[in-house]
């Protein structure tokens, strides 16, 4: 399935949802970037990519934003990491934002198809 025609049906979904977002589209990459204010306290975003040069098939990541990383102690690390764990497809990840900050992500990726 085309990461185009994908990238148009979200977009159509946010628009008929009425959800605040706003679309990133990279024009050296297929593909797209939506960030997305879900409700008042929940906000993320949804990408669609082609991953060509790696997966060699497309997906789509839905990502919840949880908090900014900082400077987390140790302790608090390991404890993502046994909660990672015990996910089903989805996982904790730490995305590197603007100017060194590092927020993190409640994340699932799936192939287009499945999507």
């Amino acid at each position: 399935m085309d990461v185009y025609v994908i990238a148009g049906d979200i977009e159509q979904w946010l628009d008929d949802e009425g959800l605040q977002y706003e679309a990133m589209r990279d024009t050296e990459q297929a593909g797209a970037f939506f960030v997305v204010q879900f409700n008042d306290g929940l906000s993320g975003f949804i990408s669609v990519e082609d991953n060509e040069d790696d997966l060699e098939f497309g997906t789509v990541t839905v990502a919840i934003w949880l908090a900014e990383v900082g400077e987390a102690p140790p302790e608090a690390l390991k404890r993502l990491l046994v909660d990672n764990g015990s996910m089903y497809n989805a996982a904790l990840v730490v995305v590197p934002m603007a100017e060194g900050e590092q927020d993190l992500f409640l994340q699932t990726r799936i192939a287009i198809e499945h999507f």
